[in-house]
C-alpha cells in the first residue's frame, strides 16, 4: 500500500521538481585536437606530399625530421603505419611543442616498437626541437581556420551521426557481432591528416582512440571513415566475425602471415562501413573502397571479401557462409598454400 501510496505521490508532481533523468550516456565521444596535436597531423601531412613546404620558422626542420622517422620506420609510403604511433601518442600527452620535447628527451635511447623496428629517441628529439620553433607561428597563422575546420566536422558528427548513434552501432553489432560499445569511442578529429586520414591507436588503457582528418573527404564518404574507425576500436575486443574471420584463415595456412590474414578482414570492415552508412544514414552512400580503390589493393578485396560480405549483408547468406566464401577465395588448387595477394600494413585507415 505504501508503494502504491508512493507511485501515486510521484504521479501527482510537477515535472519541473521531479528529478531529473540521467542523460544517456553517448556511443561517440568528440575530442577537438590541441593546437599541438592538429600541428603535428598537418606537418605529417606535408611531409608526405611532394608539395612545396610553406616559409615558416621550424617547418622545413619537421618535414625533414618527419621524413627520418619515415625511413626509420621502413614505411615512408604509408604515413599512418602502426609503428608511428609511439610517436603520435606522445602528442596526446603533452599541451606545448616545450612539454612535447621534455618528454622526448625523457624516452629511452631507443624505442623498442611493438610492429617496427627499433627507433633511436634522437630523431624524435629533433622533431619536437624543431616544433618548439614552429609553435608560435602555426598558432598565429594556421591554427585559426584549421579550428574551423574541425568545429565544422566536430558538428557533423553531432548532427548527422549522434542522433542515429544506436542505430549505426546497432547494425554493426547485427552484421559483425561486434559488442555495443562499453564506453565511447573517443573520436580526435583534426584538421589536416596524411592518407588514409583515418587511424585507431591502441591507448594505454586498451581501449581505442580514434583520429579523423576533417580533410579525409567529404560528405557520406566522410561519415564511413569514421564509422570505419569507429569499428577498429571496437575490434580490440576480439569478440566480433572479424576474428573468427582472422583464425580461419590462419587454420587455412599456418604459414599465412598475421598481417595479411588482417588486411582481409580490413577489406570486411570498409566493406562493412560502407553498407551500415548506406542503411542508416546515407541510402545513395557509395563505398569508399570502391570509390577510394582500396577494395582492389586489399587481398582478394575486390573480387572476393567485399562481394562476400556484401551478400550477407544484403540477406543473400548467411553470415558464416559470408566466412566460408571468403576463406574459401584463399584455397589454391596448387601445393602451396593461399596464393599471393599485395600486402597493406595493419593502420587504422
Amino acid at each position: 500500500m505504501r508503494q502504491l501510496l508512493f507511485a501515486l505521490l510521484l504521479a501527482l508532481l510537477p515535472a519541473s521538481i521531479l528529478p531529473a533523468a540521467e542523460p544517456p550516456s553517448p556511443m561517440i565521444e568528440i575530442h577537438p585536437a590541441s593546437p599541438l596535436v592538429d600541428m603535428h597531423f598537418w606537418v605529417r601531412k606535408l611531409a608526405s606530399s611532394k608539395g612545396e613546404v610553406p616559409a615558416m620558422p621550424g617547418l622545413a626542420t619537421a618535414v625533414e625530421a618527419i621524413r627520418e622517422l619515415d625511413s626509420q620506420l621502413g614505411r615512408p609510403s604509408l604515413p599512418l603505419a602502426p609503428a608511428w604511433g609511439a610517436v603520435d601518442l606522445l602528442l596526446f600527452r603533452v599541451s606545448t611543442a616545450a612539454e612535447f620535447s621534455k618528454a622526448a628527451a625523457a624516452l629511452p635511447e631507443t624505442l623498442t616498437l611493438p610492429m617496427g623496428p627499433p627507433l633511436p629517441r634522437a630523431g624524435i628529439v629533433r622533431l619536437a626541437e624543431s616544433y618548439v620553433l614552429l609553435e608560435k607561428p602555426f598558432l598565429e597563422q594556421v591554427w585559426p581556420w584549421h579550428q574551423k575546420m574541425i568545429e565544422r566536422a566536430a558538428e557533423t558528427v553531432r548532427v548527422d551521426l549522434l542522433p542515429a548513434a544506436g542505430e549505426v552501432f546497432g547494425d554493426l553489432q547485427r552484421f559483425l557481432g561486434s559488442p555495443l560499445p562499453v564506453q565511447p569511442v573517443q573520436l580526435h578529429l583534426v584538421a589536416e591528416a596524411p592518407r588514409p586520414g583515418g587511424v585507431t591507436f591502441v591507448a594505454g588503457t586498451g581501449n581505442g582512440l580514434c583520429l579523423v582528418g576533417a580533410d579525409a573527404a567529404v560528405g557520406s564518404q566522410w561519415l564511413e571513415i569514421v564509422v570505419h574507425e569507429s569499428i577498429h576500436a571496437l575490434d580490440l575486443t576480439g569478440e566480433s566475425a572479424l576474428d573468427v574471420l582472422r583464425q580461419r584463415l590462419g587454420t587455412l595456412d599456418p604459414r599465412l602471415p598475421a598481417r595479411e590474414a588482417w588486411n582481409v578482414s580490413h577489406a570486411v570492415m570498409f566493406a562493412q562501413a560502407a553498407g551500415t552508412v548506406r542503411r542508416v544514414l546515407a541510402p545513395h552512400h557509395r563505398d569508399y573502397g570502391e570509390v577510394s580503390g582500396v577494395y582492389s589493393r586489399l587481398p582478394k578485396g575486390a573480387e572476393v571479401v567485399a562481394p562476400a560480405w556484401q551478400a550477407w549483408m544484403r540477406g543473400e547468406i548467411s553470415r558464416d557462409a559470408a566466412i566460408d566464401r571468403i576463406v574459401d577465395g584463399f584455397r589454391t588448387k596448387e601445393k602451396g598454400g593461399p596464393q599471393a595477394a599485395p600486402v597493406l600494413p595493419p593502420n587504422g585507415g
